[in-house]
């Protein structure tokens, strides 16, 4: 994810922290911390930490949501935007929530493959044929 759109995210992520952080856990505070640094790896796993002490917390699913999304796992960023606009008492929360899910559905649609799409099967390669079935052809080296 790249332009402004990250950089919108972050700045109402980082107005938001400090009106909610007396009520978290450290390690909300911590994957604020990560966030803002762009380790998106470790602020997860904090966030994640912090779901597990405080599961109702919007802000908590909101900045979830951001992680996923920056690590390109729209599908599981999706979850947590969704969850947020279920459950936020908050409108601001809400509406952020909100946009983040139509960006994720704009992202996906312009993308040429789906993300969470497994990868075809593979074909077995043509190659040489002699009477209607494949050639062997051996390769040695001594490197």
């Amino acid at each position: 994810m790249k332009g402004p759109f990250r950089l919108v995210i972050a700045l109402v992520a980082v107005a938001v922290s400090p009106l909610i952080a007396l009520a978290m856990p450290p390690s909300y505070s911590l994957g604020v911390q990560a966030y803002n640094a762009h380790q998106y790896k470790q602020a997860l796993s904090y966030f994640s930490n912090a779901e597990r002490g405080v599961p109702t917390s919007p802000e908590v699913h909101y900045y979830l949501g951001l992680c996923y999304q920056s690590l390109n796992q729209m599908s599981l960023a999706r979850q947590q935007y969704q969850w947020v606009v279920q459950q936020a008492d908050n409108p601001t929360l809400r509406g952020e929530a909100t946009a983040a899910l139509q960006q994720i559905t704009r992202y996906v649609a312009s993308s040429p493959t789906q993300h969470s799409e497994l990868p075809k099967q593979a074909t077995l390669p043509s190659g040489p044929k002699l009477n209607g079935r494949l050639q062997v052809m051996e390769f040695y080296a001594d490197w």
